[in-house]
């Protein structure tokens, strides 16, 4: 059985997406995780592969404080170091210059009727402000399985 990983790592909101055998097959979100538990919980999904965002600023586009990045760097780092085979993709790559809309779109049009129920169950215990996140880890776990982008 193959496990591969994606994560859209953020400051105090971690959304990652895991898929057995090519298939989604857990979904959700860890909230004000220090890294050191970041890394223990990535470690605990037993995965063959992860895929993590890698935070990138772009000029003249900065949300809010820069030094944020840092943070985000740091989680980001400490997800990765939970996997013996991590890929840090950054968005342009994995979504190219789609909006968050599209790629959302794109990402519900790959998922089987299940895996749409897996994503629908947990987003159902999740605030609506993270769903966005949750999607992105989904897209970029579709996208290193291939199934995203075809």
């Amino acid at each position: 059985m193959m496990r591969v990983g994606a994560v859209d790592p953020g400051k105090r909101h971690n959304a990652y997406a895991v898929a057995e055998n090519g298939a989604l097959c857990l979904c959700g979100l860890w909230q004000d995780e220090s890294a050191r538990e970041l890394f223990y919980k990535t470690n605990a999904l037993q995965l063959d592969r992860l895929v993590i965002e890698k935070p990138r600023v772009y000029a003249g586009k900065a949300k809010g404080d820069n030094n944020d990045l840092i943070e985000v760097s740091i989680r980001a780092g400490a997800i990765g170091a939970g996997c013996e085979m991590t890929l840090f993709v950054v968005p342009s790559r994995w979504k190219g210059q789609k909006s968050k809309t599209v790629t959302r779109k794109q990402a519900k049009a790959e998922l089987s009727v299940a895996e749409l129920a897996i994503v629908e169950r947990k987003l159902s215990s999740l605030p609506s402000k993270r769903h966005n996140d949750v999607w992105d880890a989904i897209g970029i776990l579709l996208w290193g399985l291939g199934r995203l982008g075809k």
